[in-house]
């Protein structure tokens, strides 16, 4: 991959320079990396194998300064580094925002901070330093130098005074015990297990943060900002008095976890890699990876060896899938190398066009059968992987999806873990929605059994990961589920053998599938929704009660959330008549709708929500003066009843006074476990 680094001016070591060398010398390790800067000097000379001054098209550029945004590239990620330059400011231009501390990000409202890069095994520990400081290392300004020096001779601690510091400062940080420095140079002297005071006088700094203990720091950039101590010799004294032998190896551990340059570069390829959208997989990836399997793009790979687990990417390819080539793009390009991709494809033609184009990347195995169960079973017993994901060949998954799950199963108990996805259009660009909106996590075997099949939340089947362990107890999957779907027996089933894990972010892309639209009111709705779940009841009982798991079918319709619904809606029908109107309260349990408007609850019986604005609702009410006032004014509009459904009978015990009013006012015609209901008429 090509990237480009721009930083307006490359003259002398500062914190945007000393940046630039540090992203420079690691992302040279695996891509194609050009530099370009407006003025040149000390450090445009160590990085002249990179410098240009006249970049080509370049698929990521990492921008300093906004003077440095004219270049055209794929995706340009603009980064601010301080508060006080005109440069560091964001321009209009770049793709993403990065800032590097919380501090930076609040002035100018980026939301994603990656902290500074520091080379670990160029600043590393060469020596241990001592149970009680020794010596110091002084990289401050002259102004800070003299109260440096004055604590330092009260202490009887030899002082480094460096004329001139560049950048390989390793081996004098390495001879002291104790470093005073602001920022990059604080950084590098933890990085070689050295304690540290963050002190400096310099214009831009009001304060110093003292004895690094508090990783709170790091919000303001190790800048002297966030606690803002005003030192003098005696107060400085003070602070050096802190000074313990074994935080240094603290100090080192901390800039491993948060600062190490491998770490910062994989944040920011991705970065780069979860902006392509759909579409750049069908455009672009599918042309760069070879038919050996060689990565062109340069997606970042690493040698995890053995300690990862082996992930198995099953997509399986029907004769009416048209989107296929983004689908396996995307399982192929993950940042993550112990991957394996089997395709079952049912598809003579389509086999021969994937092999052709693909290769040896991937591994193909027929089934001709047009039986959807079979095709489930024949890529589970091909797949070797300890860690399973099943693909539909419509969607795709984001480049850090497999590095993001395979954590998750470094935990012995964990064997399932699901996401949400981003919903995508037929051209493969995001519509802005996610969902599922609400995903479970945790154990929820007894809910299941009493609750039945399709009564609680999960992702479509390329939004879940399996281990090979929990697969093993339910394949092979019996032909017979193909009436309700394999990818729903899975979804369902899981739950009983499992505990679920769920990552917050979406993981994966999910095409818009086109269906006939359907205008049906909510009598015919729950119909429909019984007649499925009767079957699915059916079929499922038969199953789990084969697996030993005690399940019933009574149970299932006693408990269910649709039984429920159709029953209420029987006690709704008997009490208010064709044609009327009446207020709903019921936290979107009955409606069955997407949104919350007005809608019409079988003949013509007319649900108006409360509050209620031009057909919408806002909202539970401020108070019961506000309910009554409402009350009153959906009266005036029509409203013959007022209906609380069974998850709003709290609102009778929180608005009092609006109780109050209603049972001193109008009669209660019905009230029973599922609704309350008052005549508003009388």
């Amino acid at each position: 991959m090509k990237i480009l680094i721009t930083n307006n001016h490359l003259v002398r070591l500062g914190g945007t320079e000393t940046w630039v060398i540090t992203m420079v010398k690691e992302l040279a390790k695996k891509h194609e990396v050009y530099v370009y800067a407006r003025e040149h000097g000390f450090v445009s000379d160590l990085l002249r194998d990179y410098i240009t001054n006249n970049p080509p098209y370049c698929d990521l550029s990492l921008i300093n300064h906004r003077s440095c945004l004219n270049f055209k590239s794929r995706t340009k990620i603009f980064t601010s580094h301080g508060l006080f330059h005109e440069l560091e400011k964001p321009l209009e231009g770049a793709d993403l925002y990065v800032a590097v501390s919380e501090e930076i990000a609040n002035k100018y409202s980026i939301n994603k901070i990656i902290r500074n890069p520091i080379d670990t095994e160029l600043f590393k520990p060469y020596t241990k330093i001592s149970p009680k400081p020794k010596k110091a290392l002084a990289l401050v300004s002259e102004n800070a130098l003299q109260v440096v020096k004055g604590a330092c001779v009260a202490l009887n601690i030899d002082l480094i005074e460096p004329s001139r510091y560049n950048y390989n400062t390793y081996d004098l940080i390495n001879q002291a015990d104790l470093v005073f420095s602001l920022g990059r140079g604080a950084l590098e002297a933890m990085s070689c297990a050295r304690a540290v005071i963050i002190y400096d006088e310099r214009d831009y700094t009001r304060g110093a943060d003292g004895y690094f203990k508090n990783e709170k720091i790091k919000e303001c950039n190790y800048s002297g900002r966030f606690f803002k101590k005003q030192l003098d010799v005696n107060s400085l004294i003070r602070e050096i008095k802190k000074y313990k032998m074994l935080d240094g190896e603290k100090n080192r551990k901390y800039i491993i976890e948060n600062h190490d340059v491998r770490k910062i570069t994989d944040q920011y390829l991705e970065l780069f890699y979860n902006s392509l959208t759909v579409e750049s997989y069908e455009l672009s990836t599918s042309k760069v990876i070879d038919k050996n399997g060689s990565n062109k793009l340069g997606v970042l790979k690493k040698d995890t060896g053995h300690c990862q687990p082996l992930v198995s990417i099953i997509i399986l390819l029907c004769e009416n899938s048209s989107n296929f080539r983004a689908a396996i793009n995307s399982a192929l390009n993950q940042i993550y190398d112990r991957i394996e991709v089997i395709i079952v494809s049912d598809n003579e033609k389509k086999t021969q066009e994937i092999t052709a184009e693909y290769g040896t990347k991937l591994r193909i195995v027929s089934n001709e059968d047009d039986d959807l169960a079979k095709s489930y079973n024949v890529g589970f017993s091909e797949s070797n992987g300890e860690v399973i994901l099943f693909l539909d060949s419509e969607d795709a998954l984001i480049p850090s999806a497999l590095k993001r799950i395979v954590k998750f199963f470094n935990t012995p108990e964990v064997t399932k873990i699901h996401w949400t996805l981003w919903e995508i259009d037929e051209k493969g660009k995001k519509t802005g929605k996610i969902f599922p909106q609400f995903l479970p996590k945790g154990d929820l075997r007894e809910s299941v059994i009493q609750m039945g099949p399709l009564n609680y939340n999960y992702p479509p089947i390329s939004g879940n990961a399996w281990s090979r362990i929990l697969l093993e107890k339910i394949f092979p999957v019996s032909e017979s589920i193909n009436s309700i779907g394999t990818d729903i027996y899975l979804l369902e089933t899981a739950p009983l053998l499992s505990i679920l894990q769920k990552e917050i972010e979406p993981l994966a892309f999910y095409r818009c599938r086109k269906q006939p639209s359907k205008l049906e009111g909510i009598e015919k709705k729950i119909k429909n929704e019984l007649l499925r779940q009767n079957q699915y009841q059916a079929v499922f009982s038969e199953l789990w009660q084969r697996k030993e798991f005690d399940v019933t079918n009574e149970t299932w319709k006693k408990n269910s959330l649709t039984y429920l619904v159709n029953l209420t809606l029987k006690d709704l029908h008997r009490v208010v008549s064709p044609n009327e109107k009446f207020i709903l309260i019921d936290e979107y349990q009955i409606r069955v709708n997407e949104d919350y408007s007005i809608r019409d609850l079988g003949s013509n019986r007319i649900a108006i929500p409360f509050i209620e604005r031009e057909g919408e609702n806002w909202g539970p009410p401020l108070d019961s003066n506000a309910a009554i006032s409402e009350l009153e004014r959906l009266r005036a509009y029509g409203a013959s009843f007022i209906v609380f459904a069974w998850t709003s009978f709290w609102w009778l015990d929180y608005y009092v006074e609006f109780s109050r009013y209603l049972h001193s006012n109008f009669p209660c015609v019905l009230e029973n476990k599922r609704l309350v209901v008052f005549n508003l008429k009388v």
